[in-house]
């Protein structure tokens, strides 16, 4: 019989109630700054320099500020990606 799965509960009950991910190893609590948070930063970056210079010189497309939308969304994205 099918049942339907639920994928960020099962996610969760895997990782945090079930303990199973320790099977895959850790990390010492300072990793998300020392090392996750440099990759996602940087691995932005080149993306982050192509949209700001598309902006122009003033930094403006479309009325906005492009550039501090890009910077916006940079930082969400790499604080999303490190949590």
């Amino acid at each position: 019989m099918r049942s339907w799965v639920l994928v960020p509960w099962e996610f969760f009950r895997f990782n945090m109630l079930a303990g199973a991910s320790v099977q895959y190893g850790g990390h010492p609590w300072h990793w998300n700054l020392t090392q996750g948070l440099p990759a996602v930063a940087a691995s932005l970056v080149p993306l982050l320099a192509a949209g700001l210079l598309q902006s122009g010189p003033d930094g403006r497309c479309g009325g906005c500020h492009t550039g501090q939308a890009l910077l916006a969304c940079a930082g969400v994205v790499v604080d999303w990606y490190c949590l």
